[in-house]
């Protein structure tokens, strides 16, 4: 949240006297509700509960995480995009379709990375899986895998580089990264 929208929050919680919504916690790590226990640690006088989930593995927890975030009303296109290409991109991961090739110190050959999990157990493809949780079509899916591709590219090209939601439309995020060339008005450095 940025300053207002955190001032709004506690303006709220205050209105209120508790803590309306539980702060969620995994492993003794809070997985939902980060701003609301900001506000509880300048108003230890609230009274709030903690609220548990039971998740296999640290994996698993993210998967959670990026869905909890999905649901939310106030995410704008880019904020979706990045949460369900990122969800996308490491169901992909788990059903062995990594895009990043390792090689071998002796025989200098390139090999794909191993596998992980069983390519059988989940017989849809990813996208159309993700797709129908989601309640979009398989190619939205697979274009928010592209456009966080793009975002981690163009944040290894100029560090700390963020995606404009001012601009309006859809196809404002389809920018090119070549080389050390960012070519869109879309992008932005951080400050």
């Amino acid at each position: 949240l940025d300053a207002d929208e955190l001032r709004l929050l506690e303006e709220n919680i205050l209105s209120e006297g508790v803590v309306i919504n539980p702060i969620i916690t995994w492993n003794s790590v809070i997985v939902d509700g980060h701003n609301r226990y900001r506000v509880l640690k300048t108003h230890p006088e609230l009274t709030w509960r903690p609220d548990y989930v039971s998740l296999s593995n640290e994996d698993a927890a993210k998967e959670w995480i990026i869905k909890n975030a999905l649901g939310k009303r106030n995410l704008t296109p880019n904020q979706w995009d990045e949460l369900a290409g990122r969800l996308y991109n490491a169901r992909k991961e788990k059903r062995g379709g990594l895009k990043n090739k390792t090689k071998d110190a002796k025989t200098g050959q390139f090999a794909t990375n191993p596998q992980k999990g069983d390519l059988w157990e989940t017989p849809k493809r990813t996208s159309a899986q993700l797709a129908k949780e989601l309640g979009v079509s398989h190619r939205k899916v697979e274009s928010a895998g592209e456009f966080v591709d793009g975002l981690d590219a163009a944040e290894k090209v100029i560090p700390g580089i963020k995606v404009r939601d001012d601009l309006g439309g859809r196809s404002f995020y389809k920018f090119k990264v070549s080389g050390t060339l960012i070519e869109s008005g879309a992008l932005y450095r951080s400050r």
